[in-house]
């Protein structure tokens, strides 16, 4: 609708013509959604060259040649969009491939896909490690779990550590460690993510949460911060075994949406004190991560997400950190 208003502008006596273009396109999108994005593409190359041509026609050749049913045409759209599988979205005007899961083909990114045959835990050597690997089911008489279970849950901080561990070693003695995150995760994600885990598998013993960075300055700070708190409650009312880890908010070289920087950075200070003492005083612990600093520029790859430096401190700190609360009782770590 952009590009036709700016076509109006100029000449407004192709508005019918245009409508009817728009009507053709969006027919042509439901009679076979991996065709109409080149039927408009090459529609618009001819266009530009033959000005006989008319917005109102539908070109015949190019509809047979796009739009039939031609095997070797649906071998060729097929394919899953790479951008849209591994970045969550797709910014190529009229893609001709499937904006589809390329494992289960559901109409969502493979980084979100929870299909449950992609599981694979840390340590499995069989192949590349997926997005999500999954935790145990729940127990049969033929599935008992004698490792303590911890689950690591969190943003694209989480997505960028869990890549990581791929090139260090991260196993734990005795511990079976799986990993969830959803890029641009917020507090009011939380619960639904935890609760989709815990109706479908074995609670863990350390729930570890990195979450709430994207908060920061996008609602008032009051209000999540007694979300977070109600959501760890609400977990903890399911088993109160669990041990809820609060996993420290990095800082960022740049806000979303910032305007001074020095208060939010205030304001991350003081949700990460806030929800450790409650983790802690809850039974919990606390994971630090004092050396990512902002000053530290070479530790970041963007404003945002660490770099492989950055990623080499935050994974030595989170794995020290699981040994010494799970085999040394801490709550804290490192000590303040």
């Amino acid at each position: 609708m952009i590009y036709m208003s700016i076509i109006l502008i100029k000449n407004p006596f192709l508005a019918r013509d245009l409508l009817q273009y728009c009507n053709t396109i969006r027919s042509a999108s439901k009679l076979n959604p991996a065709g109409w994005g080149k039927y408009d593409r090459l529609f618009r190359y001819k266009l530009a060259q033959y000005s006989s041509t008319k917005w109102s026609s539908v070109d015949a050749e190019l509809w047979l040649l796009t739009m039939t049913n031609n095997h070797s045409l649906d071998l060729q759209y097929s394919k899953p969009c790479f951008d849209f599988n591994n970045k969550g979205y797709c910014t190529k005007y009229g893609c001709k491939y499937l904006h589809k899961c390329k494992i289960c083909l559901g109409p969502h990114s493979f980084i979100i896909c929870r299909s449950g045959h992609t599981s694979k835990k840390i340590g499995d050597i069989s192949g590349n490690p997926p997005r999500f690997p999954r935790p145990p089911q729940h127990p049969t008489a033929f599935n008992i779990q004698s490792n303590i279970q911890v689950w690591i849950i969190g943003s694209s901080i989480i997505r960028d550590a869990f890549y990581h561990t791929q090139n260090v070693n991260f196993q734990l003695p005795g511990v079976d460690i799986f990993w969830e995150f959803q890029p641009g995760m917020r507090i009011c994600h939380l619960q639904d993510m935890i609760f989709d885990l815990l109706g479908k598998h074995i609670p863990p013993n350390y729930l570890v949460v990195h979450c709430g960075g994207n908060d920061i300055g996008q609602s008032p700070l009051n209000n999540t911060e007694l979300l977070a708190i109600q959501t760890i409650q609400e977990i903890q009312s399911v088993d109160a075994n669990i041990k809820i880890i609060w996993s420290q908010i990095l800082p960022r070289l740049v806000w979303r949406n910032e305007i001074n920087h020095t208060k939010l950075n205030k304001a991350r200070r003081r949700f990460n004190t806030t929800l450790s003492k409650y983790c802690i005083q809850t039974g919990g612990a606390y994971i630090r991560y004092p050396q990512i600093s902002e000053n530290r520029k070479y530790l970041y790859r963007d404003n945002v997400h660490i770099s492989e430096a950055g990623n080499d401190i935050f994974i030595s700190n989170l794995k020290h950190g699981l040994n010494a609360i799970i085999y040394g009782a801490a709550t804290c770590f490192p000590e303040n």
